[in-house]
This record gives C-alpha cells, sequence and structure tokens, in this order.
C-alpha cells in the first residue's frame, strides 16, 4: 500500500521526504539532515527530468547523500574556524 502511494507520487515523494528532513533539522540541529534533505529534492528533480526507475533513483540518493555530507561538513567546519589574528 504504502509502495503504492510513493510509486503515483512519483517525484513529489521524494520533495516531501526533502521537506520533512529539512524540518527535522530544525527539531534536532547536527548540520547532516539539511544535506540528506536537499539530496532527496535533488532526487525528485531528477525523477522529474528523467525517470530510471526507484532502484536507480535510490542509488541517486544514497550517493547525493554521501557526496552532499561530506562537502558540507568540510565546508562549515573549514568556515567555523576562528581565524587567527595577523
Amino acid at each position: 500500500m504504502i509502495e503504492e502511494v510513493i510509486y503515483e507520487l512519483g517525484p513529489w515523494a521524494w520533495w516531501i521526504a526533502g521537506l520533512i528532513l529539512l524540518g527535522l533539522e530544525l527539531l534536532f540541529p547536527g548540520n547532516v539532515l539539511v544535506w540528506i534533505g536537499i539530496a532527496a529534492m535533488l532526487t525528485g528533480l531528477e525523477i522529474l527530468i528523467v525517470d530510471f526507475g526507484w532502484q536507480v533513483s535510490l542509488i541517486l540518493f544514497l550517493v547525493l547523500s554521501a557526496a552532499m555530507v561530506i562537502v558540507g561538513r568540510r565546508y562549515f567546519i573549514r568556515d567555523s574556524r576562528p581565524s587567527s589574528p595577523s
């Protein structure tokens, strides 16, 4: 039943999941869920452009999530370090 609803929603399922993850970031700050939420929304955009099937979409989501978390962490860790006075 849930599979049918997700299939019928198409890209909307990924966008809704992305928005839920972005909302959860407000409740559980940690700078991880925001990147996973953005990856979900990008996966929804991919389905809108080219529908490869749920298997490819899931793999794309996992790869995007991992890449965005790694890049986001590195960016914010580098950006949040205190600057040394010159």
